[in-house]
């Protein structure tokens, strides 16, 4: 299935209007949703909101640790580089 999203990642992302794509939902195309909706709840979760805190609105971790800190690699198929 990754290979198939690498491959149609810029129809996946719109370039035909998701045409075909919506009724039945594409397989391809619910993952690609999932995994972006996962990326940003990555960002929530390490969002300092704390409004006392020195580092409000501060990452709590580096770029290199960020996805290994929030527990996204556990279950997420894709592999970043910082």
């Amino acid at each position: 299935m990754l290979e198939s999203i690498a491959k149609r990642w810029k129809v996946l992302s719109g370039a035909n209007k998701w045409q075909g794509l919506l009724d039945p939902l594409d397989p391809d195309l619910r993952r690609y949703i999932i995994h972006y909706g996962e990326m940003a709840q990555v960002g929530y979760d390490a969002f300092n909101w704390d409004r006392k805190s020195r580092y409000a609105g501060d990452c709590y971790y580096s770029k290199r640790q960020i996805f290994a800190r929030t527990g996204y690699l556990k279950a997420n198929p894709f592999r970043y580089l910082p």
